[in-house]
């Protein structure tokens, strides 16, 4: 739709309007949040939102406290009075009760420590933020990074210089006509430059836009015109018009001012400079060849940046710790520098030895270390305890984050987990393993790991979400009945106090003569966000509902149209007897069975006689590693509750287990614990009683998942 536009423009400055226009449709029909206050009232301020959030907590409470101290010295004047009944609505501190000083000082040092604590918090994020600057500027510019932490960035506090004083300064530097002296040397530069070939012409094509754009940042901030880069690489039919224009202006050799005048910001060099004092507003200096002196912190900065970037494996590293310590069999050069060298190797073997991660959050990146010894010692005690430990009473493992450091710590127990998987005998030993070192990852990020064991810890099948609006609309209608009660005459003390809890914060008395009409006025209300908390849950079901049909429709076609043909069963009512559900699937799945076998089992033999019989299977830990692979994530586990993450993340164990399933395949036999799983019974059909009108699903052990894939479950005995 530019087209039309762009080509109708005669000059850079209409073709920054059209692009900025086209910028502003597409916010209005996003709609984004614009301000119509203009740009220049319209800056956003340099305190992050969060800080500032904080801090005008803490400016309430300060507040809240000198109404606090004035009414505890005798002011009782009514706004005085107000804030503090307000300050301790919702609890049974009545301003009339003898000990009401002991509570309000009590209250006073309480938001004491509120301010406190924010303070701490503002401190703690605001070195977040810092850690996380300087681990970036690290990785992009470790001169500049070196440079700040020796020479700390003004924060530009103290007084203001004089805009007039700024102003004479700045513009006798650049838009004064400056006379200088020309000597001799102007001759030499002359007769110098006399044998310069000039530069070919420049000729200024649509792909040089294009780069150009690219390279640029998206949201760098824009000059007076407030177009950012991201516009001009989304509108890439301008590309064409701005490179004509351009070569235009190029070879008229002239520029519009919008293209020649810009935002200037002035940085302070000096803590409290002022614009009279030599140099105050000059650019910073940069060097351009400086000469850079490795130091003991140098070298180990650059020794964490290897282990951020995961150049190469924990046991590299402990080689290359090992080679880079000098032996007791050096010559006596060597001896001579080791007092020099000490301090420098404690702190690059100190780096080696700790795991150092780069890790995303909300609130930005944080680095994360951890002694490669405490990893050690943590995985041989979760293996020791694993080992011990009957399969019903392990400890659910939770889903973990899919994020660098997680990653980092499954990697570095990879090389460690392999002296206890070469020692491993059976199948269950492999399996008791690898879930102590999942155990191990899980306590070493700090994962909530549940204690009570896996049988009383399955999560419920309705969402957080759905639990915390229900359990806000149980609370509503207790308190509607609660109200109710009072309006209609019962005065007991329980009730009443309910009443006055639920009219805290307001002017409303429980004696005022309008008291029944303000109850029946609350229980509308009440009744309104019930209805809106209901509404809620059907929209959020219904946005659930066609998240997972698009998914389905993704993954499997065929069962979407026949989930949509024929509902899915709730399984609601009564449930089936369980002494007959059991009886009936034991006799399926437990007791034997005596087939008749009639005249079609030799017409059977008899066909099968010249079918050849299929090769060995072999398996290889590239077969492991393809099934696992494949595997979801998070799928449920059986009795062993180890997920197929552990098998994925744990690449040593594709070899052992590999051969321990090839051991299994030959001997024709496996283990119980991969034999039995959890069966779950989903009704077919509404109010179901009969157990034979139940489906099951099983999930058994999750290494079972590596017969399934190839076809080898069926040739072993269970």
């Amino acid at each position: 739709m530019l087209v039309t536009y762009l080509e109708a423009s005669r000059d850079p400055c209409e073709t920054d309007s059209i692009l900025f226009g086209a910028a502003l449709a597409v916010c209005r029909i996003m709609g984004a949040k614009l301000s119509t206050a203009g740009r220049t009232t319209g800056q956003s301020s340099a305190i992050p939102a969060w800080r500032t959030r904080i801090e005008e907590r803490i400016a309430k409470a300060r507040a809240l406290i000198g109404r606090l101290i004035c009414f505890r010295s005798g002011n009782t004047r009514p706004r005085i009075v107000r804030s503090v009944r307000m300050a301790f609505a919702g609890t049974n501190v009545s301003l009339s009760q003898p000990n009401i000083m002991q509570k309000l000082t009590e209250r006073i040092d309480d938001l004491k420590q509120r301010i406190a604590a924010w303070g701490k918090r503002i401190r703690r994020y605001t070195e977040r933020s810092t850690r996380f600057n300087q681990n970036r500027l690290f990785q992009s510019d470790q001169k500049r990074l070196y440079k700040s932490l020796e020479r700390p960035m003004v924060s530009g506090t103290g007084p203001v210089p004089n805009q007039a004083d700024t102003v004479a300064f700045w513009r006798s530097l650049w838009s004064e006509p400056v006379n200088h002296n020309e000597g001799p040397w102007m001759e030499v530069v002359a007769s110098q430059c006399a044998g310069i070939t000039p530069m070919d012409p420049v000729t200024i094509t649509p792909d040089d836009v294009d780069e150009a754009v690219r390279m640029a940042p998206n949201l760098k901030s824009p000059g007076l015109d407030g177009l950012h880069h991201y516009w001009l690489k989304g509108f890439v039919v301008c590309h064409t018009v701005l490179a004509r224009q351009f070569q235009e202006v190029l070879n008229q050799k002239s520029l519009p001012s919008l293209f020649t005048t810009g935002i200037t910001h002035l940085v302070p060099k000096g803590q409290g400079r002022k614009g009279g004092e030599t140099g105050g507003f000059a650019y910073l200096e940069v060097e351009l060849e400086p000469s850079v002196t490795v130091t003991e912190q140098n070298l180990a900065d650059r020794v964490q940046y290897i282990l951020r970037s995961n150049t190469f494996d924990v046991t590299e590293l402990e080689r290359l710790r090992r080679e880079a310590v000098p032996s007791s069999g050096e010559n006596a050069a060597a001896e001579d520098a080791a007092p020099q060298l000490a301090e420098q190797t404690a702190n690059v073997d100190a780096a080696v030895n700790r795991l150092v991660v780069v890790d995303s959050n909300d609130d930005g990146t944080v680095a994360q270390e951890l002694e490669l010894e405490q990893i050690r010692s943590t995985l041989e005690e979760a293996i020791v305890e694993t080992r011990s430990m009957p399969l019903e009473n392990r400890p659910r493992l939770p889903r973990i984050a899919l994020s660098k450091w997680n990653r980092a710590v499954v990697r570095a127990l990879n090389p460690m987990l392999v002296t206890y998987l070469e020692a491993s005998r059976e199948l269950c030993e492999t399996d008791s393993i690898l879930f102590g070192a999942a155990l191990a990852v899980c306590r070493i990020i700090g994962a909530k790991v549940s204690t009570a064991g896996r049988a009383t810890g399955h999560s419920s099948a309705i969402p957080a979400w759905r639990r915390r609006i229900e359990e806000r609309i149980a609370r509503a209608r207790a308190l509607i009945g609660r109200l109710i009660c009072f309006r209609s005459g019962n005065t007991r003390p329980r009730i009443v106090r309910t009443v006055r809890m639920a009219l805290a914060g307001t002017n409303i008395s429980l004696s005022q003569p309008d008291i029944t009409q303000k109850l029946t006025e609350r229980i509308d209300d009440l009744k309104q966000r019930i209805a809106a908390w209901g509404k809620r849950i059907r929209r959020y079901t219904e946005r659930s509902t066609r998240f997972n049909q698009n998914r389905l429709f993704q993954s499997d076609q065929k069962r979407l149209y026949e989930s949509l043909e024929r509902p899915i069963v709730s399984g609601t009512g009564s449930a089936p007897n369980q002494a007959d559900t059991v009886a009936f699937w034991r006799s399926l799945w437990s007791e034997p069975v005596n087939h008749n076998e009639g005249p079609w089992t030799e017409v059977v033999v008899s066909q099968c006689a010249g079918i050849t019989p299929m090769d060995p299977v072999t398996i290889t830990p590239d077969d492991v590693a393809e099934a696992v692979r494949r595997a979801p994530n998070w799928k449920s586990s059986g009795l062993d509750g180890l997920y197929h993450y552990w098998l994925k993340g744990f690449m040593v164990c594709h070899a052992v287990l590999a051969r321990q399933f090839q051991e299994a395949l030959n001997q024709k036999s496996l283990p119980s614990l991969f034999t039995t799983g959890i069966t779950h019974l989903v009704p077919k059909d509404q109010g179901a009683t009969d157990p034979s009108k139940y489906r099951p699903i099983t999930h058994d052990s999750i290494n079972t998942t590596l017969h399934h894939s190839h076809g080898i479950k069926d040739r072993l005995s269970p």
